[in-house]
Parts: C-alpha cells; sequence; structure tokens
C-alpha cells in the first residue's frame, strides 16, 4: 500500500468518527440541559410552595391577632 492510499483510507475513517463523536456529545449536552431544566422547575415549584406557606401563616397570625384585639 502506497502513502496515498493509505491517505485515502484515513480520510474515510475520521469522518464517520467525526459524526459519531458529535452525535454523542449532542446527546450528552441535550441530556445535562434537561436535567437542569428538571432541577430549576423544581426549585420553582418549591419557592412557590414556601411562599403559599408563608401567606398562609400570616395570615392565620393576623386572623389570632384580629381576634385577640376583638371585645368579648
Amino acid at each position: 500500500m502506497n502513502n496515498e492510499q493509505r491517505t485515502k483510507k484515513c480520510r474515510g475513517f475520521i469522518l464517520p468518527f467525526i459524526i459519531i463523536a458529535i452525535v454523542i456529545l449532542a446527546a450528552m449536552a441535550t441530556g445535562l440541559i434537561m436535567a437542569g431544566f428538571g432541577v430549576r422547575m423544581q426549585a420553582i415549584n418549591i419557592k412557590s410552595q414556601t411562599a403559599a406557606l408563608l401567606a398562609a401563616e400570616a395570615g392565620y397570625e393576623r386572623g389570632i391577632f384580629w381576634m385577640s384585639e376583638q371585645p368579648d
């Protein structure tokens, strides 16, 4: 096998290898993006639940205060 034939054979090997590597990296990137999105959505839900809980507790405390101010 001469040098020119070897170069053509190597070129034929590199292209599929690069395409496979790009597909694998794209799949990994998509997975990481989806995981990050899921974590972000979970954090938003927890924040909303905490805000609702604190608002309910504040309303409860205000109601107790209002009832304590009422004449018997």
